[in-house]
């Protein structure tokens, strides 16, 4: 059985000035509130930060008071284990549902396992599938 749930990601633009991602996270880590999993990117000249932070009221209200508005969804995140293919078995066990992963990326860890951040169209059934042992 694969180790998931379903979590909510954030979303911020965060423009193009050097260390403005530097920003943000050192203002989450001044409030205490650790990253589960991130993925950064530029697209168009304009930083984007996309995380899942250990406290996520905290969290939104630590950018509140920066001026900053975080979009959020529901994604899974999923554990994975140390084997050879873990995350493209699980992409796997996703697709034989017939549900469509939108975007999907992995997080290292330095003690248990690495986790998997997963957007689908339909969280709940690779959830329950995953609850019932339906997986790779």
């Amino acid at each position: 059985m694969l180790k998931a749930r379903i979590t909510s990601e954030y979303h911020l633009r965060v423009g193009d000035n050097v260390g403005a991602g530097a920003d943000v996270f050192s203002q989450l880590r001044a409030a205490g509130i650790g990253i589960v999993a991130t993925c950064c990117y530029r697209i168009d000249g304009e930083a984007h930060l996309s995380f899942i932070p250990g406290k996520p009221r905290e969290a939104l209200e630590v950018l509140s008071a920066e001026g900053l508005e975080a979009g959020s969804e529901d994604v899974l995140l999923v554990e994975l284990s140390d084997d050879p293919g873990a995350f493209a078995k699980v992409l796997e066990a996703i697709a034989s549902l017939g549900v469509q992963a939108s975007s999907a990326y992995v997080t290292p860890a330095k003690e248990g396992p690495a986790l998997a951040v997963i957007k689908t169209d339909d969280n709940a059934k690779v959830l329950a599938a995953f609850e019932a042992g339906e997986d790779a």
